[in-house]
């Protein structure tokens, strides 16, 4: 006749636990899985910053040529002048915006608006034309204009290289804006040149 076994090696057979291969197998495939998702994870987030650079670049260089366009909407274009670092004109647009003539119905012009580029970045600055006058002054070279300036003036762009600027049948401006991403050869990742022509005044 079979004898039961004692309850003791009932609990033992119970309470087995994995095995030493069991143990090595299952972190090691557990360390797999951790891998993976680390390495999506830092892909996720180098993609996003390299998009959101690419954005940040598109938009400045886009906003850069806009303000570009609207001042040079103000301007006469036998004022314009330029050199390697940026340009300049005279502006008929007054500090509050609206267009104002003299008795003889000419256009006053006001100011000179200049943009030229430093270390790598755009800034837009004026200097005032006091009083303002309807006859259209020569405009000083882009040295003595800046000499003038207090400040710096308004950021237009970072990053910014290549500045051409032709004139003509209005004026034909390139530039290129670069984003701070970098590969890992030391370019950058994101880059964008803009070329327009665009109409002054008169």
């Amino acid at each position: 006749m079979l004898e039961a076994p004692p309850p003791q090696a009932k609990d033992l057979a119970r309470n087995k636990g994995f095995t030493i291969p069991e143990v090595l197998i299952s972190t090691g495939i557990l360390g797999l899985v951790l891998i993976a998702c680390y390495a999506l994870v830092v892909f996720a987030i180098k993609w996003n910053a390299k998009m959101s650079d690419s954005v940040e670049t598109y938009q400045q260089a886009l906003r850069a040529a806009s303000r570009i366009s609207y001042e040079l909407g103000t301007g006469a274009q036998s004022s314009f002048i330029y050199d390697l670092d940026g340009f300049a004109f005279a502006s008929a647009r007054p500090l509050d915006g609206r267009f104002t003539l003299e008795s003889g119905n000419k256009l006053l012009w006001h100011k000179y608006v200049i943009f030229y580029v430093e270390d790598g970045v755009m800034y837009r600055n004026e200097v005032a034309i006091d009083p303002p006058t309807s006859s259209l002054p020569e405009t000083p070279d882009l040295p003595t204009l800046k000499s003038m300036l207090t400040s710096k003036g308004a950021t237009m762009a970072q990053n910014l290289s290549e500045l051409k600027v032709q004139d003509g049948s209005g004026a034909i401006i390139s530039f290129k804006v670069e984003g701070t991403q970098e590969e890992e050869d030391g370019s950058k990742s994101n880059s964008v040149t803009l070329q327009s022509r665009m109409n002054f005044r008169q």
